[in-house]
């Protein structure tokens, strides 16, 4: 596979200060694109955008953003095109999942989990296509969940987020084709720096691969969706979850 060819402009990605965003941010820092670093705790996003120009001698900006608000979100956008001239790849990883079940999810916690989850996400994509649009089209590409696919009890807001964020990248990519492509990754369980700290073990058992995924491959999903290799591929899904849901 090709890089993902860092001629101009940069990859954004969002919910990059930790986690699969962050992980995601460092497999395209590795392959030489410059980057935009967005999160909604600054230091962490620093971090990131540091690591990135430290490890692999590339341009990264940190940002603070809330996906929720429109101000902040063109805000993003606006710097990103300012420092790099345009908007290539758009990887929207910013998310929230508390757990609870059904009957006692709040309003405010199914209000905040639909707003970072799936307005936000609009929000981003919005926003950026806008930009990508006018000079020269690009990728998005949206993190769902194998949550949005599968019933996960206490997880209503966030399943209902997520199977959102499906629909949304199916209109997107049928409206905004052939400029910009959208697509979906679907992580399963996957190991990261909050599972290993929290120190309880991921259930593998209804995991046909028998483990639970790494955030490099979540990471390296979304490179291939981004790149020229994926060039006829707009409107799908792909499923990392080591066979835990088949469509």
């Amino acid at each position: 596979m090709t890089q993902t060819d860092a001629r101009d402009g940069a990859t954004l990605v969002t919910g990059a200060g930790r986690g699969i965003g962050k992980g995601i941010a460092l497999e395209f820092a590795s392959h030489g694109e410059s980057l935009v670093v967005a999160d909604v705790d600054l230091d962490n996003a620093k971090a990131v955008a540091a690591r990135c120009q430290d490890e692999f001698g590339v341009r990264a900006s940190a940002v603070a953003v809330d996906v929720t608000r429109t101000d902040q979100v063109r805000a993003m956008v606006q710097l990103a095109v300012s420092e790099y001239g345009r908007i290539r790849t758009v990887v929207n990883c910013a998310g929230v999942f508390p757990f609870a079940p059904a009957l006692d999810t709040t309003d405010e916690t199914w209000d905040l989990v639909i707003g970072v989850n799936l307005t936000g996400t609009f929000l981003v994509c919005r926003e950026a296509a806008r930009s990508m649009v006018e000079t020269g089209g690009g990728s998005i590409v949206n993190i769902s969940s194998g949550a949005g696919s599968m019933a996960n009890p206490n997880l209503v807001a966030y399943s209902a987020s997520k199977a959102g964020v499906l629909g949304l990248s199916r209109c997107l990519a049928a409206e905004l084709a052939p400029a910009v492509r959208v697509n979906v990754v679907s992580p399963g369980p996957t190991r990261t720096e909050g599972t290993a700290r929290a120190g309880a073990p991921l259930d593998t058992s209804r995991i046909p691969m028998r483990r639970t995924g790494e955030v490099e491959e979540i990471a390296q999903a979304v490179r291939f969706l981004a790149s020229d290799e994926a060039g006829f591929i707009t409107g799908q899904t792909l499923h990392v979850n080591g066979g835990k849901f088949m469509p």
